[in-house]
C-alpha cells in the first residue's frame, strides 16, 4: 500500500496494480470506452459518407423541366412567348435547353432567277406553317423517320445557335419533299434544264406587324422526308436564330412563338430544386407567359426517390448523434461513480496508513481515467484500421470531432471519478471499512 511518502512513480505502480487486479471492472470500463468511441465515430462516419454519396447523386442526376401549354390539352392552340423562356434562363438554374418555334406566317412565295435584278415569283402559300430550332439532333429525335438532305454548300451547321443571320445575308430554310419537287420543277423550267436541279431558288417570307407587311428572302438549303405534323404536311424548317433576328429587325420580337421549351437544370443547383420549382411556377403562371395557360413541370422524381431518403437518414443521424453522445457521457460518469464507490475499502486502508486525502483522491481518479484511456485507444485504433482498409472517409475528416468526443468522455469520467473520490475520502476510514464489496 502507498504511504504518505509515496512518489509519482509509486502512484503509477499503485494505479497499474489495481487496474490489473480488478479484472472485471477494468474490462468493463475498457469495453464501454471502446464501444463509445467506435459507436460515435461510426455515426459520424456514416454522416460523412452519406453526405458525400448524396453530393455525388445531386451532381449526377439529371433534372428536366418542361413548359407545358395547358390550353393545348383542350384542343386550342397554345404557344410560349420568348420572354417567358428568357425569364427561365435568367433564374441561373439552367445548364442547357431546347426550344422549338411553331407559328404561321402570312405567306411564302417561291422565287427564282436573279434576285438582284428581275426575280421571278412563283407558287404562293398563304398562312404557311413554320417550325424553328437550333439543335437539329434534338429535333430529329423528336420526329422519328424525319430525314434531312442538304443541298450543295449547306450542312447541319446552319442550325448552330451561334450562327449569325442578319439582314445582309440570306438565311437558309428546309422544305418538305412535296414542295421541293414543285420548286425544283419550276427552277428547271426557268433555267431551261430538263434534269433535276440542285439550286431550287428562294422563299420570300411575309408577316404582318403593326398593320404593315414585312418581307424577307431566304435560301432553300435542303429538303426533308417525313412528317412533322399530320395536320400540316407543308411545314417549313428554319433556324430559330434566323427567324428571330428578322423579327428583331422589324421591331417585333413577340412574333416569335414557341411550342416546345425543355430545360435541363444545372446539377450544381439540384440541391436548390425547390427554390427553382417555385420560381419556375411563378413565371409559368404569369398571364403573359404565353397565348394560353402555362405550367412548369419539373421531372425530379429520380432525385426525390433517391436523394430524399438519404437526406432523411442523414438528418436522423444528426439528431441521434448528440443524444448518443450525451447518454454515453452520462454512462461514463455513472460507471466511474459506481466503481470508485466500490474502491472505498482501498481508500480507507490507505487513509489508515497515513496517505493524505489528496493523494488517495488522485489514485482513485487516475485508476478510472487511465482505464478509460486504454479503451479509447483500442477503439480509435480499431476505427483507424477499418477506415484505412475500407477506403471510406479519411482520418482527417473525423479528427476534430473524434478529438472532441474523446475529451468529452474523459471529462465525464474524470468528473465522475473525481467527485466520488472526494465524497469517499471525506468519510471516516472506520466507516469506509464497513463497506461491503
Amino acid at each position: 500500500m502507498a504511504n504518505k511518502h509515496t512518489g509519482f512513480s509509486q502512484i503509477a505502480r499503485f494505479v497499474q496494480r489495481h487496474i490489473l487486479r480488478n479484472g472485471f471492472k477494468t474490462a468493463l470500463v475498457v469495453f464501454l470506452a471502446m464501444i463509445f468511441i467506435i459507436g460515435l465515430t461510426s455515426i459520424n462516419l456514416a454522416i460523412i459518407n452519406n453526405g458525400n454519396d448524396l453530393e455525388v447523386l445531386y451532381k449526377t442526376i439529371t433534372v428536366n423541366m418542361d413548359l407545358v401549354k395547358l390550353s393545348s390539352m383542350s384542343g386550342e392552340n397554345g404557344f410560349i412567348y420568348g420572354s417567358t423562356i428568357d425569364r427561365i434562363l435568367e433564374t441561373g438554374y439552367i445548364e442547357s435547353y431546347y426550344t422549338q418555334g411553331d407559328m404561321f406566317l402570312r405567306s411564302i412565295t417561291h422565287v427564282t432567277g436573279d434576285i438582284s435584278d428581275t426575280p421571278k415569283r412563283g407558287t404562293v402559300i398563304s398562312n404557311c406553317p413554320v417550325v424553328t430550332f437550333d439543335d437539329v439532333n434534338a429535333f430529329t429525335e423528336r420526329y422519328s423517320g424525319l430525314d434531312i438532305t442538304y443541298l450543295d454548300g449547306f450542312d447541319e451547321s446552319i442550325f448552330a445557335d451561334d450562327r449569325k443571320y442578319d439582314e445582309g445575308s440570306l438565311s437558309p430554310v428546309i422544305v418538305p419533299r412535296a414542295l421541293f419537287d414543285i420548286y425544283a420543277s419550276a427552277a428547271a423550267a426557268e433555267n431551261g434544264e430538263s434534269e433535276t436541279v440542285t439550286d431550287v431558288g428562294y422563299l420570300e417570307f411575309s408577316v404582318n406587324s403593326d398593320n404593315r407587311v414585312y418581307k424577307r428572302l431566304y435560301k432553300i438549303a435542303g429538303v426533308y422526308d417525313g412528317l412533322i405534323s399530320i395536320y400540316e404536311p407543308n411545314y417549313i424548317i428554319i433556324p430559330t436564330s434566323a427567324l428571330l433576328n428578322w423579327f428583331k429587325d422589324i421591331g417585333n420580337e413577340s412574333l416569335m412563338l414557341y411550342s416546345v421549351a425543355d430545360f435541363t437544370v444545372d446539377p450544381e443547383k439540384n440541391r436548390d430544386i425547390q427554390a427553382f420549382r417555385e420560381a419556375a411556377q411563378e413565371i409559368a403562371s404569369d398571364e403573359h407567359a404565353g397565348t394560353g395557360e402555362m405550367r412548369a413541370l419539373i421531372w425530379d422524381s429520380e432525385l426525390r426517390m433517391v436523394a430524399e431518403p438519404m437526406e432523411n437518414s442523414i438528418r436522423l443521424l444528426k439528431i441521434l448523434y448528440p443524444v448518443v453522445l450525451a447518454v454515453s457521457a452520462l454512462i461514463a460518469a455513472g460507471v466511474c461513480v459506481l466503481f470508485t464507490m466500490l474502491s472505498a475499502k482501498d481508500a480507507a486502508i490507505m487513509r489508515v496508513q497515513g496517505t493524505s486525502k489528496a493523494r488517495v483522491r488522485l489514485m482513485l481518479t487516475l485508476q478510472m481515467v487511465f482505464t478509460c484511456i486504454i479503451g479509447l485507444i483500442i477503439g480509435l485504433l480499431g476505427m483507424y484500421v477499418y477506415m484505412h482498409f475500407s477506403g471510406q472517409a479519411s482520418v482527417n475528416d473525423l479528427f476534430i470531432e473524434t478529438l472532441r468526443v474523446t475529451i468529452l468522455y474523459l471529462s465525464a469520467s474524470l468528473l465522475g471519478a473525481g467527485v466520488t473520490s472526494v465524497f469517499v475520502t471525506n468519510k471516516h476510514p472506520i466507516e469506509l471499512l464497513q463497506v461491503k464489496e
